[in-house]
């Protein structure tokens, strides 16, 4: 069992959508991924953490926290803040130059957006528990980006039959490229039929890798309706 704080990555996707914003003062503060991770680490400690289950209650959370306008505002500050603390403290033995954490994260990709649906008695018209759920690419199985979210996915009783996927980007060539990728959903159950879903998933290329849920990058697919045995 995994147990993450949500706020992390709030925090992170809010950091770097400030540093890419025109509001940004390059010449007064640093953008290297290591001025970018203290002040997150300033952010969070100033910050009261929310704690969630490996992909267990993500979605709800993240509804109900884009609710919430003004913790979003107040991250937005911290972070302004933290930036010019982290300037007055810039340390010079760390390289600012590097722009990111790992190397396979560098260069131009095909981010895809947080996939949600929801897994529903095509009966009773209740959420359904203890289906299986699985995302595939070209009859693969799909990696995740992040720990918090997995595939396959086992909803539960607490899940109220929402899932989440988050796929790991896909290397591009070059930037502005468009391009449609056709995923496949699978959902099997012992007491229902199997069920198989196609949708198509259209993405334009850009110079980074997204590696912070939040809901301004979703996609939302139609519920899936499941129907008991012999039915």
């Amino acid at each position: 069992m995994e147990i993450h704080n949500l706020l992390e990555e709030k925090v992170k996707t809010s950091v770097d959508e400030y540093c890419e914003s025109s509001s940004f003062d390059r010449k007064k503060h640093c953008d290297c991924i290591q001025c970018r991770l203290d002040v997150a680490c300033y952010v969070l400690n100033n910050t009261t953490p929310k704690y969630v289950v490996s992909s267990r209650g993500i979605v709800h959370h993240e509804l109900e926290y884009t609710k919430k306008l003004q913790l979003e505002a107040d991250i937005l500050g911290l972070v302004k803040e933290g930036f010019s603390v982290i300037a007055s403290r810039k340390r010079p033995e760390i390289d600012h130059t590097k722009k990111s954490e790992s190397p396979d994260r560098e260069g131009i990709f095909f981010n895809f957006p947080n996939i949600i649906g929801k897994i529903i008695n095509g009966k009773t018209f209740e959420p359904i528990s203890n289906a299986e759920v699985k995302l595939f690419l070209d009859d693969n199985l799909v990696n995740m980006t992040s720990k918090m979210t997995s595939n396959p996915i086992r909803l539960t009783e607490y899940t109220g039959g929402l899932f989440i996927f988050w796929p790991y980007p896909v290397k591009a060539e070059k930037s502005g490229m468009e391009k449609t990728f056709t995923f496949k959903i699978t959902v099997t159950h012992p007491d229902y039929n199997e069920y198989t879903k196609l949708f198509d998933v259209k993405v334009t290329s850009k110079e980074s890798f997204q590696d912070s849920i939040h809901l301004q990058n979703t996609m939302n697919i139609e519920e899936i309706y499941l129907f008991p045995r012999g039915v």
